[in-house]
């Protein structure tokens, strides 16, 4: 059994990993990734300060 995770109101919950997402589905995690790619399942994408800093910065220039 899975631990309920409460919290107060306006407070973050915790994310899931692709594994854990697999895991409370009970399903493989090639099985989340198509949910993904064709079954709109939602996703949060995380990208290095430091990549996102540099990029910004040739972005800014090109415009």
């Amino acid at each position: 059994m899975q631990k309920r995770v409460t919290t107060a109101p306006g407070e973050l919950q915790p994310l899931l990993t692709i594994p854990g997402v697999a895991q409370t589905l009970g399903v493989s995690r090639r099985m989340v990734y198509k949910f993904i790619d064709y079954e709109g399942l939602p996703t949060i994408v995380r990208i290095d300060p430091g990549s996102l800093k540099r990029w910004l910065a040739v972005y800014e220039n090109t415009r």
